[in-house]
């Protein structure tokens, strides 16, 4: 379940801009390694955590962060602006992108 929900996030867009100018087999191998990592670590925490503490906390902590997460991101996302990042521009430019930014809402 971790690693289907960790396919797609922040991670595997940068890894892409990454391996655009970079070596693709070594983004390749960092991603990949990044996500068998934190699968690990996701799993180990699902497993030790709620032995430590009782299961009720286990979901009002997990329901906060979740929360917490959420709203930084919507903040976040406010206050980007509506332009195409530095890092895609050159290939924008030379056709290997075709981009369209859909309006802000």
């Amino acid at each position: 379940m971790i690693l289907a929900t960790e396919i797609g996030d922040k991670t595997f867009f940068i890894a892409a801009v990454l391996s655009m100018r970079n070596d693709r087999r070594a983004i390749f191998g960092g991603a990949i390694l990044a996500l068998i990592v934190m699968t690990i670590l996701s799993s180990m925490m699902g497993l030790v955590l709620p032995a430590l503490l009782p299961r009720q906390y286990t979901h009002l902590v997990g329901g906060v962060l979740f929360l917490y997460f959420g709203v930084r991101l919507l903040l976040d996302s406010r206050s980007m602006e509506d332009r195409v990042s530095d890092e895609l521009s050159p290939f924008l430019r030379s056709g290997v992108i075709a981009l369209r930014l859909p309006p802000l809402l």
